[in-house]
């Protein structure tokens, strides 16, 4: 399911936000902030982000089923994965 994914996801792209947060209490609230963050993201990057990240679709697989070519499933990924970063870590974004 994509719910509990969103919490791995969280982790593995943009860093434990528990660890600084401290404990569970952490671990919720990056997922709600990874989820609004995800809301603020075009359609294709949004779809692209979820099939390849949270769903483990590889590149050639979301091309296919969004029908785009597998080149622009990767750069909506690296550029949804900024997006993602830039919202949920905005200091180390801006150093």
């Amino acid at each position: 399911g994509r719910r509990w994914r969103l919490e791995e996801v969280a982790e593995d792209q943009l860093g434990s936000a528990s660890a600084s947060a401290g404990g569970d209490s952490g671990h919720g609230a990056a997922r709600v902030d990874l989820e609004r963050a995800v809301a603020t993201l075009s359609d294709v990057a949004r779809q692209v982000f979820l099939l390849h990240d949270v769903e483990g679709y590889e590149h050639r697989e979301i091309a296919q089923i969004l029908g785009i070519p597998e080149g622009t499933s990767k750069s909506y990924l690296s550029r949804a994965r900024a997006a993602l970063r830039r919202i949920l870590r905005p200091a180390e974004a801006a150093s």
